[in-house]
């Protein structure tokens, strides 16, 4: 998108759509739950493991490894993380009995930071 060559009016502009953006869905999520008794915390807390998984694994990555990735696959490799985790934590539901829940964030940011490592550049 090369946003960092945008005038400065261009980029804040594009900031507040995404963050307007992202508040419309939240609210969007929040309001389809309107009636749980409580279970839309739980409920925030396992969409944000499969939000800010991503960005854990790529902020650790980016602070403990030294290697370049191929850009255009990063964005890939997050949103394949967090489809994966989805998937095995359904898996895991069926197979085990067992629920990721909270663990859901750390799963998805292992998945990350490896796949982050199959994209490197060489």
């Amino acid at each position: 998108m090369d946003i960092e060559n945008r005038p400065h009016e261009v980029r804040k502009k594009i900031k507040n759509s995404v963050l307007l953006g992202v508040n419309i869905v939240m609210f969007l999520i929040v309001m389809s739950f309107w009636n749980s008794k409580g279970a839309i915390i739980n409920t925030i807390f396992k969409i944000a493991g499969y939000t800010y998984g991503p960005i854990l694994g790529l902020y650790m990555t980016g602070l403990f490894a030294k290697f370049k990735f191929k850009e255009k696959l990063v964005p890939v490799a997050c949103v394949s993380a967090a489809f994966i985790t989805w998937i095995l934590n359904g898996f895991f539901i069926r197979t085990f009995h067992f629920d990721f829940g909270f663990m859901n964030i750390f799963v998805n940011a292992l998945l990350t930071i490896l796949f982050l490592f199959i994209i490197r550049k060489k």
